[in-house]
């Protein structure tokens, strides 16, 4: 499994953030409600979001994808959410 973070402005180490489903999250483009999502430029719409199953089927996207980002939470929390497409750092080393 790939580690998958962004340091924010003020030094704190977020996770890449994965949804585990339920009535209250939208579905992506695939259909899916659950795992890592990976959005396009520009979007923030889950509709436009391509999720994964593992942190390493979402490194491998965000490595061959450079202006997509992902969403990320502190800690490995469930909330706050955020997108990042910049300063994203799998398994410790600037993408």
């Amino acid at each position: 499994m790939a580690r998958i973070t962004v340091t924010t402005a003020s030094g704190d180490v977020w996770h890449i953030h994965k949804y585990a489903g339920g009535p209250k999250v939208r579905p992506d483009r695939d259909g899916r409600t659950t795992g890592y999502r990976c959005t396009p430029p520009g979007s923030n719409r889950s509709e436009d979001a391509v999720s994964f199953e593992t942190t390493s089927d979402a490194a491998a996207f965000l490595l061959g994808n450079r202006g997509w980002g992902a969403r990320f939470s502190p800690n490995g929390t469930d909330s706050p959410q955020s997108i990042f497409s910049e300063s994203i750092q799998i398994d410790g080393v600037l993408r």
